[in-house]
């Protein structure tokens, strides 16, 4: 049954999985809220970058605080993009500057499309 994705006020999104949109009775749920996101986002970071996740802050620059050339930038672009399935513009992908911004960027696009857990 395919998945049905919900906009909630308190959480960013939330996916019910094998419910029908507007019956999401007796369902599993995945909660994807900001937090979740963050650590997915800095997982993908890290993986571009061999850092660790906890030296990640939240609002570091890609440039001045973790020290990332253009490559690395457009890595993480090109990596959050895909998880997420956001179908960014360069434009979008050139405007990720933080960690946060990512995060806005999942969180924005994805309300705007309905979902956003990672695609596996």
């Amino acid at each position: 049954m395919p998945s049905v994705f919900i906009i909630t006020e308190d959480l960013p999104v939330r996916r019910v999985e094998g419910a029908q949109q507007g019956n999401p009775e007796g369902s599993e749920e995945l909660r994807m809220d900001r937090e979740e996101i963050r650590q997915v986002v800095k997982g993908l970071i890290a993986k571009v970058t061999d850092l660790p996740t906890d030296k990640i802050a939240d609002n570091a620059s890609f440039r001045d605080d973790l020290e990332l050339d253009s490559l690395a930038l457009i890595e993480i672009s090109v990596h959050v993009d895909h998880a997420y399935k956001l179908r960014l513009t360069e434009e979008e992908m050139s405007s990720l500057a933080t960690v946060e911004d990512a995060v806005n960027m999942v969180i924005k696009k994805h309300t705007e499309q309905g979902s956003a857990a990672p695609s596996s």
